[in-house]
């Protein structure tokens, strides 16, 4: 069962062209079942991306009961967004994932409800100002009773989705230097050539969308298995489904 929370979806977040992947992917997941009673996803795109998903059955979902919350480009820091995760019932458990922190920069500049990365306002300066007031909230998500928070961005800049004309190492933004990330990430924060490699199937582009076994290892990992764990499971998946589109977005724009 899942449903979805939050309000009036912007019309650049209605994706067309639905893939449908078919047995294959489904056989990736065979046998799983949520580990968690019930939750709530939070994100910008992903859980867009992720409810679409679950409803042709093409991803797995973590929790009997799964609401999905968000919209393309949301910020980490917007209010409604961050006062929906404080509302929540104390024993739903709360998953937020990550995304770019630049996401609605344009603050900068007045657009106090801005979406999305204005490449304009991209500059250390303003950079280290997004990166506080996202800090900033996510030190109220992680107050929050039953939250589990995954740097997933940041794990997007480990792989070799991050293109190769980009700099290893952000001057602003890097996992390791990351406060807030969990022991348990510890094993792939500094991924072996394997690991990356490996951390490559969780993701389906450069704007570090989860690929199908990326939502599988997402599950996982909010069912309380560790990071590494997780990582050898969907990739035993992936193995298992090869002939499955692991790397085609479950959404496509056209």
């Amino acid at each position: 069962m899942s449903k979805q929370l939050g309000g009036k979806i912007n019309i650049n977040d209605i994706f067309v062209g639905l893939e449908t992947a078919g047995d294959t992917v489904r056989e990736a997941f065979a046998g799983f079942k949520p580990l968690l009673a019930s939750a709530t996803i939070y994100s910008a795109s992903h859980a867009i991306r992720w409810r679409e998903a679950t409803k042709r059955e093409n991803a797995p979902v973590p929790a009997k009961t799964t609401y999905f919350y968000g919209s393309g480009g949301l910020p980490i820091w917007n209010n409604a967004f961050v006062e929906s995760i404080e509302r929540e019932p104390e024993n739903r458990i709360k998953i937020v994932l990550q995304s770019d922190f630049r996401f609605g920069n344009a603050f900068l500049i007045g657009k106090d409800d801005a979406t999305h990365v204005d490449r304009l306002l991209m500059n250390p300066l303003a950079d280290r100002i997004c990166k506080t007031r996202s800090d900033q909230a996510i030190d109220r998500i992680l107050a929050v009773k039953n939250t589990i928070f995954i740097p997933w961005s940041l794990l997007g800049l480990k792989s070799s989705w991050r293109p190769k004309t980009a700099q290893r190492h952000h001057p602003v933004w890097n996992v390791t230097e990351y406060y807030g990330t969990p022991s348990s990430w510890e094993d792939i924060i500094s991924p072996t050539p394997e690991q990356t490699e490996s951390l490559d199937i969780l993701f389906c582009d450069q704007e570090y969308h989860p690929s199908y076994i990326g939502f599988f290892w997402l599950s996982l990992v909010a069912g309380g298995l560790s990071a590494g764990d997780a990582l050898k499971e969907a990739k035993q998946a992936f193995e298992r489904s090869w002939t499955c589109p692991a790397f085609v977005p479950p959404l496509v724009l056209v």
